[in-house]
């Protein structure tokens, strides 16, 4: 197998390309979306989504992980039939058990999360049946993963999302579903990329409904589960707690803000993960230790500069594509973005507890970050509002990649250069708070200025993986002889 830096950086590369044009369609019709919804119809929408997420973690059960996991082994002892089986059976079972609980106590749940009678029960019914599509669909989309059918997992992606947006645009926009328009189109995505990928897969394998890998099967994933479940608080405690002390319109401007940092994951940290997933365990049998250093440190330079793209122009974004009331999110998106970025280091530090199979120390790392992250937001949301609820996550994912480090260096060497990630991230830090100079200086300053700053933060990032000025030239200049 080829794990050379190139290979995997392709791989990379075409997760990318496909998750970016995937989510790119998503959020491409956000600002026609804000022209039929207002912020209270978004706020709902965003508190319908994390009911589901909720209910989603729970019934993934973290198979898909799990399958991956013990795919090499099923596949040299020619028992992969019964790996899909036995994945397919827990998969299926556990994703129609929360489901069906969740739809079976629809209202007392949704009575206790929006405030007012008029609860979206029609919506709440719609984002359930896109979750359980999601879940089903898991399975395929790891198994075309492992078996890197990178194209074919990027074109499904892609075909859904566009299926979605389409449908969704056109439900808003001529038959004003409003809320349930954007819902339905996810739901008829979801029956095409499920429908779609178990053809492909059982066209080169066979169910025989074996159940003899269920035991390792829940042995490696359910220590795991409990992780996703404090990542969920971690990310959306905030949501619930300005709901009770602001209000939907500020739920709905926060939520938008938390979509522009969340595109660093769209761009950088998706894209990486579903390679690294698949190659990590590769390279440590391989024992390419120094690959696995820097393949990861180049990842949080491109995963860095990303984040602070996304901080400094989120705001000519804002200002052109999005209605005045929306304003607001400007001042949200930088600590919220660099927030993320920091999290997305995580998973070139955790690999100690995967490789030793001490995956609950995934729930021990994340449990504790998001106990952090809502004590931090009960004290700060109160004060400061949708400010403090983004410091509040800054802070939180901070915590969580330190914990995790600190906790993962006692079992495996194999990590980020964590020195000059930690130098990157100061930087990164300090460059972002350039993107509060909007006041003071007019805008073509400003503009020269964020360019001049990226610029910069981009020499220093390439200066941390050893490479100079004179090696990019000589790279675009092979490349150009290359091309003719």
């Amino acid at each position: 197998m080829d794990l050379s830096i190139r290979t995997l950086t392709r791989q990379t590369s075409i997760y990318g390309l496909f998750q970016i044009l995937q989510r790119g369609v998503g959020f491409a019709v956000i600002p026609f979306y804000t022209h039929f919804l207002n912020p209270e119809q978004f706020g709902s929408l965003d508190i319908l989504y994390l009911i589901v997420w909720f209910v989603g973690i729970v019934g993934g059960s973290k198979l898909d992980a799990a399958f991956i996991r013990y795919h090499a082994n099923a596949q040299s002892s020619n028992t992969l039939g019964s790996l899909l089986s036995s994945s397919l059976i827990g998969l299926a079972s556990f994703a129609t058990v929360f489901c069906g609980a969740a739809a079976l106590s629809a209202r007392p749940i949704l009575r206790l999360m929006f405030a007012t009678q008029d609860i979206p029960i029609s919506g709440f019914y719609l984002a359930l049946s896109a979750t359980w599509l999601e879940l089903v669909a898991s399975l395929p989309l790891a198994y075309l993963r492992i078996n890197h059918r990178a194209r074919i997992v990027g074109t499904l992606g892609l075909a859904r999302s566009i299926v979605a947006a389409a449908v969704g645009l056109f439900c808003v926009s001529v038959l004003h579903l409003g809320v349930e328009g954007i819902l339905t189109g996810a739901v008829i995505g979801g029956v095409a990329t499920a429908g779609t990928g178990y053809l492909l897969m059982l066209r080169n394998e066979r169910i025989t409904f074996d159940t003899r890998y269920t035991w390792p099967l829940y042995r490696y994933a359910l220590p795991m589960l409990p992780a996703p479940l404090f990542m969920y608080l971690l990310n959306y405690a905030d949501r619930f707690l300005l709901v009770k002390y602001s209000s939907l319109a500020v739920v709905g401007i926060y939520g938008m803000a938390y979509k522009f940092a969340m595109l660093a994951n769209l761009a950088v940290m998706g894209p990486f993960g579903e390679m690294w997933g698949a190659n990590q365990f590769n390279l440590y049998q391989a024992e390419r230790k120094e690959t696995y250093r820097k393949i990861a440190l180049l990842y949080v330079s491109v995963l860095y500069l990303a984040a602070l793209c996304i901080t400094y122009f989120s705001y000519d974004i804002t200002l052109v594509a999005f209605e005045k009331s929306y304003h607001g999110l400007m001042e949200l998106v930088a600590p919220l973005t660099v927030g993320v970025a920091i999290w997305g280091i995580v998973p070139t530090l955790d690999f100690g507890c995967l490789v030793r199979n001490k995956t609950w120390l995934r729930s021990l790392t994340t449990g504790i970050a998001a106990l952090i992250n809502i004590v931090l937001n009960f004290v700060l949301i109160r004060r400061f509002g949708a400010a403090g609820a983004a410091l509040a996550t800054l802070l939180s994912f901070i915590a969580l990649t330190t914990i995790t480090y600190a906790l993962n260096r006692l079992l495996t060497d194999y990590c980020v250069d964590v020195r000059k990630a930690a130098v990157m991230s100061a930087g990164l830090m300090l460059f972002a708070c350039l993107s509060y100079a909007s006041p003071y200086v007019p805008y073509g300053m400003f503009l020269s200025l964020r360019i001049l700053a990226l610029t910069l933060f981009a020499w220093l990032t390439l200066r941390m993986n050893g490479i100079g000025l004179r090696d990019v030239l000589q790279y675009f200049h092979r490349q150009s002889v290359a091309h003719g």
